[in-house]
């Protein structure tokens, strides 16, 4: 069965749910369509001006959510509660409440939202005559929800070790399969969440063979080459050229700059780190706290004190972990700079 991490009463109660879905009326199905609609507004609503992605980032990385988004985030969950009791093997609909989830904090509800989602992701992908085996973008689909950073943490009981792993077969099965670059790039993402530095190299060197121009996947493996054992600073150097060329920032993949930029400081590489965090902030905008704080702590010790408090001013008036870590190194770097 696809989804390792799923729980067999939740495969069992998706198939029920499957079967009362097809005996439920038209205008019921679409009721609960019209539902999931209503919550994802409301759920895009709560986040306006950042993404749900951007907001997931930042929530992962402990920035907290603003208050603002408080109301427009409790409406979207009834309204996604609403269509998952309508129709219970709505994937989408499951989906969309583990982000709900993830932004408001609720740890276990979340968990099991995602175990929901890819049930009936799964489900979906099942042909009429039974459990059949999904397609290649089908498990690439499943596979992407596991592989979801802001869930691979401390939604999972083990730390995340479980959800990577599951993604992390999917995408494989994917990309034997079928040789997308994107499923080879899952299949790595994943082996290097679950600290697997090696597996995540080769299939990562497999997609950059297929996908020379993705600025994410060059990152990615500098970020793996550093996390082997013993590490390889000169493959991170080399990957980290193309992923520069290739238009690589913070909008798009922050979280593996942020690892780079922390793995360069903690050898001391304080150029190529400080390179790699002024990456990781193109394309931010709000909720930067986690890359500047990265980069006000390696401008900081290459004795730059002046543009380690510029570097974290703004995250220091954030809420949540990030904005207490952005006060204590302004703090620091302010005393440094005789202040």
């Amino acid at each position: 069965m696809l989804g390792r991490g799923l729980a067999a009463e939740a495969d069992e109660a998706l198939a029920a749910a499957r079967q009362d879905a097809a005996d439920r009326p038209l205008a019921v199905r679409v009721l609960a369509r019209q539902s999931y609609l209503e919550g994802l507004a409301a759920l895009q609503g709560a986040v306006a001006g950042r993404g749900v992605e951007a907001a997931l980032a930042d929530a992962n990385a402990g920035a907290g959510v603003p208050e603002a988004a408080a109301p427009g985030l409790a409406a979207a969950e009834v309204l996604l509660a609403s269509t998952a009791e309508s129709d219970p093997s709505m994937a989408a609909a499951w989906s969309a409440q583990t982000s709900c989830r993830a932004l408001t904090g609720d740890g276990a509800r979340r968990r099991s939202a995602l175990d929901q989602a890819v049930a009936a992701a799964e489900a979906e992908s099942a042909g009429a005559g039974g459990r059949e085996r999904a397609g290649v973008g089908d498990e690439v689909r499943l596979g992407a929800l596991y592989a979801s950073p802001h869930e691979a943490r401390e939604a999972a009981p083990d730390g995340g070790a479980s959800l990577a792993a599951s993604a992390e077969g999917l995408m494989l099965s994917a990309a034997r399969r079928g040789g997308w670059a994107l499923a080879w790039a899952g299949a790595g993402r994943a082996a290097l969440a679950g600290g697997r530095a090696a597996d995540a190299e080769t299939s990562l060197a497999e997609a950059s063979v297929r996908s020379s121009a993705d600025p994410s996947v060059w990152a990615l493996l500098a970020a793996a080459s550093l996390a082997a054992e013993p590490t390889r600073d000169a493959d991170a150097d080399a990957a980290m050229e193309p992923a520069a060329r290739c238009g690589m920032s913070g909008g798009r993949d922050g979280a593996v700059l942020d690892r780079v930029a922390e793995a360069l400081r903690s050898r001391g590489r304080l150029p190529a780190a400080e390179r790699a965090a002024r990456l990781a902030l193109v394309g931010k905008g709000r909720g930067a706290g986690s890359a500047s704080i990265a980069l006000g702590r390696i401008v900081l010790e290459a004795g730059r004190a002046d543009e380690a408090a510029a570097a974290v001013a703004g995250a220091a008036k954030e809420e949540g972990a990030a904005g207490e870590a952005a006060r204590r190194l302004l703090a620091e770097a302010t005393e440094a700079a005789g202040r």
